[in-house]
This record gives C-alpha cells, sequence and structure tokens, in this order.
C-alpha cells in the first residue's frame, strides 16, 4: 500500500492512496472513519502525485515555488518539473549532504518565522524507530518556533500506534488504555498548542484520541509539510 496525503491551499484534505484491492479499501476507508468514496484510490504513488501536479495547475500562478529534495524518486520529480515548464514556476532543491541525509540548514533559509506556537513533535514508527529519522523534522520544526517542547516518550523511546507496518489491518490487541487515548494525554501534558506529525496514520490516531478524550479543540494536529508550507517566504 502507498499513501499520498494532500492539503491544498484553501485547506481542503485529500487522501490518496495507491490500493486496487477492494477489499483492502474498505479497510482503509473505516480506519480513518471515511466513506471509501470520499478517498481517491490510485494504482500507486506515481500515478496519486501525477494527479495532484495536474490539480495545481489550477492553484499555482506565475513566480510561484515548490520545494523538493534532491533524493526524491523521479516519480515524485518529473511532475513537478514538467509543471514548473509550462507554469513558470520556480522549485527550489533540498540538497542532500555527503553522508546521504538531507541539508536541513539549507531548508530553513526558505521558510520564515511566522509561527511562534508551542509545538511538540510526535515520532511515527518507522520514520523513528524505523529509519532512526528524530533530528531533520525537529531541524525544521526549530526554524520556524523556538518553542519545541519534547514528550515524555519521545524518539527512541516514543509511543506510536504502529499503523505504518501493516498494523492498520489488524484489531486491537488486549490491554488496559488505547494507545490514541495513552498518547494524547502525553500531548497535553506537554502544555504544546499544537502537535506534529510526518505520517498521515498518525495524524489519525491523535485526532481520534482528541476526539475520545472530549479534548478542547485548542489543540491542532498538523502534518509536518502543513507547517513548513504555512512558514515558505513569500
Amino acid at each position: 500500500m502507498e499513501t499520498t496525503f494532500w492539503q491544498s491551499f484553501d485547506q481542503d484534505e485529500v487522501l490518496f492512496v495507491g490500493i486496487s484491492n477492494t477489499n483492502n479499501q474498505n479497510i482503509i476507508a473505516n480506519f480513518i472513519n471515511a466513506n471509501k468514496e470520499e478517498i481517491v484510490f490510485t494504482k500507486s504513488t506515481t500515478e496519486s502525485i501525477n494527479i495532484i501536479s495536474n490539480a495545481m495547475r489550477e492553484k499555482l500562478k506565475k513566480g510561484d515555488e515548490i520545494i523538493i529534495s534532491e533524493m526524491e524518486h523521479h516519480s515524485n520529480f518529473v511532475p513537478w518539473l514538467a509543471l514548473s515548464k509550462n507554469i513558470n514556476i520556480k522549485i527550489n532543491y533540498i540538497p542532500i549532504l555527503n553522508d546521504g541525509t538531507l541539508n536541513i540548514d539549507a531548508l530553513k533559509k526558505i521558510i520564515t518565522k511566522k509561527t511562534n506556537q508551542k509545538i511538540t513533535y510526535h515520532d511515527s514508527c518507522y520514520l523513528g524507530r524505523g529509519n532512526k529519522i528524530y533530528k531533520a523534522p525537529r531541524s525544521i520544526i526549530n526554524s520556524i518556533s523556538k518553542n519545541l517542547i519534547e514528550m515524555k516518550r519521545n524518539k527512541e523511546k516514543g509511543l506510536c500506534c504502529g499503523a505504518g507496518g501493516a498494523q492498520i489491518f489488524k484489531e486491537s490487541e488486549n490491554g488496559t488504555v488505547e494507545i490514541n487515548i495513552e498518547r494524547i494525554k502525553e500531548v497535553e501534558k506537554s502544555n504544546a498548542e499544537t502537535v506534529i506529525s510526518a505520517c498521515p496514520f498518525c495524524l489519525t490516531m491523535i485526532n481520534d484520541g482528541i476526539k475520545g478524550e472530549e479534548i478542547d479543540s485548542k489543540i491542532q494536529v498538523k502534518d509536518i509539510a502543513e507547517l513548513l508550507e504555512e512558514n515558505l517566504n513569500d
């Protein structure tokens, strides 16, 4: 299964899921509490990105900028390159360091400090413990806000649901509390105004935790890409 999450400039949220099996489509829809008709199912992430780039043709104008990294797969490079040629927009590339990681310092030069909320970052299990990516997302947040607050369980000891590793297809295991409730309580204790993640499954988990605990909606839940888009240089 391949997933592409897109939030447009007018804040409409669209989930593109690269999966063709009808039964699995129903499982995905039920997991995020949506009707299957509300999700755009495609054959792959490549097709999803092409659909999104074509749709952005109506949103972007001459002089607008798009940020991608030099390590992108061609499926997330060619569509934007073609779009830039067609409507004369600029593509900014995040360079790669000699060790193969992204140059986050270079990224800092193209975002501003428009946001100064108290932010906490939720480490998704497969981006975090699976791939040991802890510094990069925090560097992005720190370049925007100086109010990054760590939850009690973070980084290697973070608490996550495992949905990105196929746990989405399993029923909840026996225990004393649902993981989304446990995690949102830690968000509350941090006194953060915004919780950021880099995984669409985690965003669903956290939002469900807020609903389950009937928490004041002042806590915002955002994808790290949303935070970045909100703070790009004009």
